[in-house]
């Protein structure tokens, strides 16, 4: 079940809570045993696993529910701190990429040895700061973010990262054309409700009171505040295929002619990223 994107996604937005809770529950048990694989994986490749430890990382509006992937990060053991390298035996100083990279092999081995199942085909990642999908800084993460305080390349991270996502659901050939517009909607909705119109907010607040500059602040607010209902309601609460193509048609017919991937496109564009 876990590398079905159906299943993952009935269980985490349908299933009742008791059924999604053993399911979390079984799943966090098969990622405990392959994480003592992966660190014996890689203390046989010299690597020094002492003080290092990984845990998930996962947005903080996502608590409480079962999980579409898994985002599985080394930090310093009793923190939530990166080590700024990594060390094998001899004192040989390994950066975090070629980690990374050692350490999402052992994964997806580790995985498929023990349950038969493709990590990549379940959407599970071995990520440090220089993942593709990592935002610039981790605080972005945090429950209580000032969206104030985010440098321009801050916010633009969550464009370039929300590209990554569009890019990888759009080439998944394990998805069906609904999946990729559903999964689109899923990822974008949480860009817009954890950044943009919080960016937004901000900036409204910076704005000269009653100036046309506040007033088209406002009307973006507005504009977004709409779309995210449609993202959200394609991307978590509808799983007919007939009625997401309808309502990918009502997004069409609301932006002159936008399907979900353009916005998604402006989105990536809001945050100061250009798209490729």
């Amino acid at each position: 079940m876990n590398s079905s994107y159906d299943a993952k996604w009935s269980l985490k937005y349908i299933q009742d809570p008791l059924t999604r809770s053993k399911f979390d529950r079984r799943v966090q048990k098969n990622y405990n045993e392959m994480i003592a694989g992966i660190i014996k994986t890689l203390e046989s490749k010299g690597y020094v696993m002492k003080d290092i430890e990984f845990i998930q990382f996962r947005n903080h509006n996502s608590g409480g529910t079962s999980s579409m992937d898994l985002d599985l990060g080394p930090v310093i053991r009793g923190s939530k701190n990166e080590p700024l390298f990594f060390y094998k035996k001899g004192g040989i100083i390994t950066d975090k990429e070629a980690f990374m990279n050692d350490a999402q092999k052992a994964m997806n081995d580790e995985y498929y040895k023990l349950f038969g199942i493709s990590a990549k085909l379940s959407d599970m990642n071995l990520v440090t700061s220089r993942h593709p999908e990592a935002f610039a800084s981790s605080r972005m993460l945090d429950r209580n973010i000032n969206i104030a305080s985010f440098t321009p390349g801050e916010l633009a991270s969550v464009g370039r990262v929300l590209e990554v996502k569009m890019t990888g659901i759009t080439n998944n050939k394990m998805l069906t054309n609904t999946n990729k517009v559903q999964a689109l909607c899923r990822e974008s909705s949480k860009e817009i409700e954890n950044f943009l119109l919080k960016k937004l907010q901000s900036d409204f607040d910076k704005a000269p009171k009653g100036s046309q500059q506040q007033k088209n602040i406002q009307e973006k607010i507005k504009y977004w505040e709409s779309m995210l209902s449609k993202l959200k309601r394609i991307g978590t609460e509808e799983n007919n295929a007939i009625k997401i193509m309808e309502a990918n048609r009502e997004i069409m017919l609301e932006t002159g002619g936008k399907d979900v991937t353009a916005v998604v496109k402006d989105i990536i564009k809001s945050f100061g990223h250009k798209p490729k």
